[in-house]
């Protein structure tokens, strides 16, 4: 994992942390409403839900396990806001990947990004709570453009608002040999072109460096936004998070 504070801030909003089986990653809002202690907040209430994951039962039960957790989250985060009125306005953004029995399971509510590389092409296994996104949803805007529109940081989700605001949405995918997977916030993706950020991780041999190589990408292509990315690859036989390295670079 390799995580930075962005040039402006005081400092680093993201929280993240990576388990045996699962990776949760948290883009705090709010500056000086405190969007550090928003992140954190949904990050250990979140990692406590995943640490009950394995008595759920039965995998069709890890969908609901998984939203269930972002929503508690956003409970907590509220909670504290009543307690701390100075703090209102904070919020966050909220990633979370769960493997089991070489699935993964991925639950997001917000902009930060899981994208799986395979036989050198990347996607998104998420899609963007965002304004610029539901621009180019609707051909408004292509994906160039959003990299400059002025409104590329707004987003139409988080965790902290309510119910009105909190709406996470879940994805299941099968992962195979060789996959490399990326979970970010937006100041990698919200900055590099896929391609490039496809260019960097096939072109990357050592997948213990692959974060801080990303994360200088980043900041290459101009991002002043704090940022944290985790890197995983598969291997035969192999869990997948045996191969997480973590990398921190404050």
């Amino acid at each position: 994992m390799a995580s930075s504070r962005g040039k402006f801030h005081e400092t680093n909003e993201d929280s993240c942390r990576c388990g045996r089986d699962f990776v949760i990653i948290a883009d705090g809002m709010g500056g000086e409403s405190s969007g550090e202690v928003a992140s954190q907040i949904a990050v250990d209430s979140i990692s406590e839900d995943i640490a009950r994951l394995s008595s759920v039962g039965s995998v069709s039960k890890i969908k609901d396990a998984l939203l269930e957790a972002i929503i508690r989250a956003d409970r907590r985060i509220q909670s504290y806001i009543e307690s701390h009125p100075e703090t209102y306005g904070m919020g966050t953004t909220v990633l979370v990947m769960y493997y089991y029995d070489n699935r993964l399971y991925i639950a997001w509510c917000g902009d930060s990004r899981c994208l799986l590389c395979r036989k050198g092409q990347l996607t998104s296994l998420t899609h963007d709570h965002s304004y610029v996104q539901e621009l180019i949803d609707s051909k408004q805007l292509s994906v160039e453009q959003s990299f400059m529109h002025p409104d590329n940081n707004l987003i139409t989700r988080f965790v902290g608002g309510g119910e009105e605001t909190c709406l996470p949405e879940y994805v299941s995918s099968e992962v195979l040999p060789d996959d490399k997977l990326i979970l970010c916030s937006d100041g990698l993706c919200g900055y590099c072109r896929p391609s490039e950020i496809c260019k960097t991780i096939t072109s990357s041999d050592d997948l213990s460096e692959l974060p801080s190589v990303l994360l200088n990408l980043a900041l290459d292509c101009g991002s002043d936004d704090d940022i944290t990315v985790v890197a995983a690859g598969v291997a035969p036989k192999i869990n997948l998070f045996n191969k997480i390295r973590r990398i921190f670079s404050r």
